[in-house]
């Protein structure tokens, strides 16, 4: 989990208030869809808005006010009320999993304010939020008994935030140390001369584009599923440097089978990595490595080990221009002191 801070602009809402519980939550949404889907005034559709009043956390908070971003509070019909935020600054927190994962953000966040020393705003009139993506799945319409999975951002507001300078890498929602399997990549490899002045920005989607073209009918069957982008680096490894990129997918490693001319395998070895998580569009992915390479690595225990990396693109992935598109990075690593080179 990672929390960043980052400033909102002003933002209308259409809400109705509930006591709080998750039934109550889900009643009072029915109530909004019912008198605004696809009203005019409704300014995303794409999110559904549950926000805390940050003054009761003293005594307990007991109601919630559910609803959607507006852009004009002055043309809605009776039965919703509005609420009007200002523009500030807030802590972001992004949840994705099951309950388990959402009671341990919810903890990882108040460790976060107690440990920075930065102090949550719970004046009167200040309102947290949490922002819950309504695609694939729309949290509202499954019981909360019922649940299994939540992806939701929980903004929590900052009190006398103009001090703090926003993240730098907004779109790197979390980071994490894991072991991960080793992985039997076949795809489409080219090198990319990105020190001589090719721009890895366009070469990078040409050659996913190219093993589209010759995957088809194959990638997807055999229990073959999410694309990975595999880079390979020649030493010494620096900014800028030229690189292999392999586009292609994990193939079983008992899997047997011909691979379709033009492609290449590759085996990425087990071991530990960095798993970072971005979130948004690639013309922005740069973050995810700005992140692990400016900010992370060296700093927490462990070493970078510079020979590859590799993204996965999953079922949460939406496209390349989508914002909500998640795309999984992995960042080989070692503990201090035991420093190894390990690449097949």
């Amino acid at each position: 989990m990672r929390v960043r801070i980052v400033e909102r602009p002003a933002m209308h809402a259409a809400v109705i208030r509930s006591e709080l519980g998750g039934e109550g939550t889900r009643r009072a949404w029915r109530g909004v869809q019912e008198l605004l889907n696809g009203h005019p005034a409704v300014a995303n559709a794409e999110y559904g808005l549950v926000f805390i009043p940050e003054w009761q956390w003293a005594d307990g908070v007991r109601e919630l006010w559910t609803g959607v971003e507006i852009t004009d509070p002055g043309v809605l019909p009776d039965g919703v009320e509005t609420i009007s935020i200002p523009p500030r600054k807030y802590a972001k927190l992004t949840i994705r999993g099951n309950s388990g994962a959402m009671e341990d953000g919810y903890a990882f966040l108040a460790k976060w304010f107690e440990r920075t020393g930065i102090a949550r705003d719970t004046d009167e009139g200040s309102f947290g939020f949490e922002a819950n993506r309504l695609k694939p799945v729309d949290p509202f319409a499954i019981s909360r008994s019922e649940i299994a999975w939540f992806d939701y951002d929980i903004y929590a507001p900052i009190k006398n935030g103009d001090a703090l300078a926003p993240d730098p890498h907004p779109r790197v929602e979390s980071i994490a140390v894991a072991a991960e399997p080793a992985r039997r990549i076949v795809g489409v490899e080219r090198f990319v001369a990105q020190g001589d002045g090719e721009n890895a920005a366009e070469a990078i989607p040409a050659i996913r584009e190219q093993f589209h073209r010759l995957s088809e009918g194959w990638a997807g069957a055999g229990g073959r599923g999410a694309e990975y982008g595999l880079f390979t680096y020649a030493p010494p490894f620096g900014p800028d440097q030229s690189f292999l990129y392999l586009a292609g997918v994990e193939i079983p490693a008992d899997d047997e089978g011909p691979i379709p001319a033009g492609m290449t395998a590759r085996t990425i070895p087990a071991g530990e990595f960095a798993a970072v998580t971005y979130r948004g569009p690639l013309a922005e992915i740069g973050q995810a490595w700005g992140f692990f390479h400016g900010s992370w690595r060296g700093r927490f225990g462990f070493e970078a080990i510079d020979d590859y990396e590799y993204e996965r693109y999953g079922d949460l992935y939406l496209g390349a221009d989508d914002a909500e598109s998640v795309v999984e990075l992995r960042f080989p690593v070692v503990r201090a002191g035991r420093r190894e080179s390990s690449r097949e």
